[in-house]
């Protein structure tokens, strides 16, 4: 089992999300100061407890790990609508399927964390509650990602109706106001619906 962190199981979370802060406002450097901040910044709250220099190097490398990841994802999740906007693609459709998949493996890692707090004997009851949120979670993720392609699908037949529709009122103006020219619309006629159909 891996040995968990002091400065997250006994720093206050108000003083940790501010440990978190200067992690990153430091470039995850100079741990010898950053440890000289939290220790100081616990003893002007009271609180009767040392870190070490490795304890807080330990913690520092951890949150890196997991904040330079959800950079990533974050980074990877505006490419992808960057490249759907240049090529003119459903934009709000591809971002909301990156952020539907990056949902889901932020959940799934809050899941193995969990396990991980189960059996370094974390409260029970807190344990389930979370348990209880991340499958409600889950479950509506799962329900978002139905609609989602739901949606998809009666757009592209909206659209594809749209289309047909336009070939439709031509060849209609055509018979009316140009019979002669019947006979050459028929013969592009079906190309062209096959195109509009294709996108």
């Amino acid at each position: 089992m891996a040995r968990r962190s002091k400065i997250k199981t006994e720093v206050p979370a108000k003083i940790r999300e501010e440990f978190d802060a200067e992690l990153v406002a430091g470039g995850f450097s100079d741990y010898q100061g950053l440890t000289n901040w939290l220790n100081a910044r616990l003893k002007a709250e009271g609180i009767d407890m040392k870190v070490s220099v490795m304890a807080a190097n330990r913690y520092g490398k951890a949150f890196q790990e997991n904040f330079e990841r959800d950079m990533a994802e974050a980074n990877q999740t505006y490419h992808i609508a960057k490249i759907a906007m240049a090529n003119n693609e459903d934009t709000e459709g591809v971002v909301r399927d990156a952020t539907i998949r990056t949902l889901q493996t932020r959940l799934l890692r809050l899941s193995s964390a969990l396990r991980e707090a189960e059996e370094a004997g974390d409260n029970p009851y807190q344990l389930a509650e979370t348990t209880a949120k991340i499958a409600k979670a889950l479950a509506d993720l799962g329900r978002v990602e139905i609609a989602s392609q739901k949606y998809k699908a009666e757009l592209e037949e909206a659209v594809y109706k749209a289309r047909m529709d336009v070939i439709k009122c031509l060849r209609d103006f055509i018979a009316e106001k140009f019979p002669d020219m019947k006979k050459a619309f028929a013969v592009v006629l079906k190309p062209f619906a096959e195109m509009l159909a294709n996108g």
